[in-house]
């Protein structure tokens, strides 16, 4: 089972940084975004499944 301890929800430096993220951001602040991020693209995907599932035009 995977799972973070209580203790590190406010650490900093869980980042890949200089590739990733900033040092200073926090664990929680992370996966805030990443869920967010995941949310957003997820919608992303829903509207244009839909729309092709559709048989919208196609545009020239």
């Amino acid at each position: 089972m995977l799972g973070v301890p209580e203790s590190d929800y406010d650490r900093t430096g869980l980042s890949s940084y200089p590739y990733g993220s900033d040092t200073d951001e926090t664990f929680t602040s992370i996966v805030w975004w990443q869920n967010h991020e995941i949310l957003h693209h997820g919608a992303e995907i829903a509207l244009l499944r839909d729309l092709f599932a559709r048989g919208g035009t196609r545009i020239r």
